[in-house]
């Protein structure tokens, strides 16, 4: 017998009840609304994310169609995935699973390493793009990368920044107040990668 995850349960006396409460368990921490929520508290478009599965290393396609009938049922219509190739590996193939769902051009894939802020290039001609896209078009956005902390954190910082008119210190804040940690890389270019993102868009309603 195996639990949604792939992984063996003992059938027989206290191995079989150790094994359905971590299944519990997992379903517990699994839950898709475990660690979302909007960019800032007022932001209506983008909003940040765990990944599907977060934290198993090895994620069932039914805990991905889970994850994401949770956020159709948020309203969210596209997603920006940041997680590396290694972190897809845990997945049948979840890239095609959002694009079967929401469309091939509402699905936007930018890998960045974990503890490691995205490149100038990779914020400037591909993320804040696709997250402006979907604000014009009045469409709601959502980003994760593995535990959605610090990759989507600083993702969301840039956004605040560079369209929603905030200073560094309020966007690293307003993420902040939602659970989110835009310095977890403890890169110290953070801040002048947030300034190049404001330089390069206009404040948008």
């Amino acid at each position: 017998m195996f639990d949604r995850w792939g992984y063996p349960i003992e059938q027989t006396g206290e191995n079989f009840h150790m094994g359905a409460v971590l299944t519990k368990l997992a379903e517990w921490l699994s839950r898709p609304e475990r660690g979302f929520s909007a960019a800032s508290e007022q932001e209506p478009f983008v909003f940040g994310a765990r990944r599907p599965g977060f934290p198993f290393p090895r994620v069932s396609s039914p805990l991905v169609l889970c994850w994401i009938a949770f956020m159709q049922a948020q309203g969210m219509t596209r997603v920006l995935c940041l997680l590396p190739s290694r972190q897809l590996d845990g997945y049948s193939d979840l890239l095609g699973a959002y694009r079967q769902m929401f469309g091939e051009h509402n699905v936007l894939w930018v890998p960045i390493d974990d503890f490691h802020l995205a490149e100038e290039v990779q914020l400037i001609n591909q993320i804040l793009p696709f997250f402006i896209e979907g604000t014009l078009h009045q469409e709601k956005t959502v980003v994760h990368c593995s535990g959605g902390v610090g990759r989507t954190g600083h993702v969301l910082a840039a956004w605040l920044v560079s369209c929603r008119g905030m200073s560094n210190e309020e966007a690293i804040a307003a993420v902040k107040r939602q659970g989110r940690n835009a310095h977890e890389s403890r890169d110290k270019r953070l801040d002048t990668l947030l300034d190049r993102c404001r330089d390069a868009f206009p404040q948008i309603e």
